[in-house]
């Protein structure tokens, strides 16, 4: 069951999206959006978990959940370097310059949205 919430939608912002090339989209399908997220997880590498940043307790991860029509849903697991909600946005801008057609990115639950570690050390 995925819980959504009005507040947990993300809309692109120019100013986080990273330039892509328009030759460069992917269609909208399950396969793309993992392919799509990979790239995010490369291209905006020092927001999540690596050997380097897990060495100071940065566990952050992102993980897709499911396509459901136009929107994407997915997860927050871990610490992350930078606000959750920020995280989520700047990903949420790479998969939409990246899949035009992705409507919305929506979060699995908006608890996963609390900065609190005591809340990040649980998911």
């Amino acid at each position: 069951f995925v819980q959504k919430a009005r507040n947990t939608r993300c809309q692109p912002s120019r100013a986080l999206t990273s330039p892509i090339r328009a030759e460069s989209s992917l269609v909208l399908t399950e396969e793309n959006v993992e392919i799509a997220l990979q790239e995010a997880r490369e291209s905006l590498a020092t927001l999540f978990s690596s050997e380097e940043n897990r060495s100071v307790g940065i566990t952050g991860e992102v993980d897709f959940v499911s396509l459901e029509g136009p929107t994407v849903v997915l997860r927050l697991r871990g610490r992350f370097w930078h606000k959750r909600a920020d995280v989520l946005a700047r990903v949420a801008n790479y998969l939409q310059s990246r899949i035009p057609e992705l409507f919305d990115v929506e979060i699995e639950d908006p608890q996963q949205l609390l900065d609190s570690e005591e809340e990040s050390a649980r998911l």
